[in-house]
């Protein structure tokens, strides 16, 4: 009868040690966007698109990857009758990104922390171009960049706070820094353009990103 009992016992805590462990040794699947677009002052515009996945072991460590697009657009007015504030046309400048991002998370147990506020620190890189072109029409300056192109490499490490469960958003600063190699037209007061490649742009720089998700978890 006893050996009966411990074997009971024992069967039953083993199951639970099971179940416990399968409840928590998951992989857990986000799909991530960001479809946003708003100006910052008058004639200084922000729009930023991208898709990727997050794929999550045991709560706590994941991969990241994401596709994006992030352009600014600086707006300048030119008045076509002098001392008339009602008569002009806008043209704009671009200056847009396009990348994949790589993030290596891990999400610490705090403790009475709902898992609806999960932070993380993570480190990351970004592969990518990025491209200047104005309008026919937009003012320039002598020395004023006309059109660059480069490619760039980031690496860096931020801090971050995902909330909500299902369905939510998180978001990350920190400091990374960018190689990037740029070839430029450089706009002369004559209206000529002067070629200049291999522009060493490598610097330090903050680093924001925000995105939205929605997850759905594999046992």
């Amino acid at each position: 009868m006893k050996l009966f009992i411990i074997l009971m016992i024992s069967t039953n805590t083993f199951f639970c040690i099971g179940q416990e462990e399968n409840e928590y040794r998951r992989f857990e699947y986000f799909i991530r966007a960001k479809p946003l677009g708003f100006v910052i002052i008058e004639d200084i515009w922000v729009r930023s698109f991208s898709i990727g996945t997050e794929i999550r072991y045991n709560k706590r460590f994941s991969l990241v990857a994401d596709l994006v697009h992030f352009r600014w657009k600086y707006e300048k007015e030119v008045y076509l009758t002098p001392g008339n504030y009602e008569d002009y046309d806008e043209f704009a400048l671009y200056d847009a990104r396009n990348y994949v991002a790589l993030e290596f998370r891990y999400y610490p147990q705090i403790y009475k922390l709902s898992d609806f506020y999960q932070p993380y620190i993570n480190v990351y890189s970004k592969i990518g171009g990025r491209f200047i072109h104005v309008q026919d029409g937009y003012p320039l300056e002598k020395n004023e960049v006309y059109r660059m192109n480069s490619d760039f490499y980031d690496f860096g490490a931020s801090l971050g706070m995902q909330i909500g469960e299902k369905l939510g958003f998180d978001f990350n600063i920190g400091a990374m820094h960018r190689w990037e190699t740029q070839a430029e037209d450089i706009y002369q007061e004559d209206g000529s353009t002067v070629y200049t490649q291999g522009v060493n742009a490598n610097r330090w720089s903050p680093n924001i990103r925000v995105n939205f998700f929605y997850n759905f978890s594999v046992n």
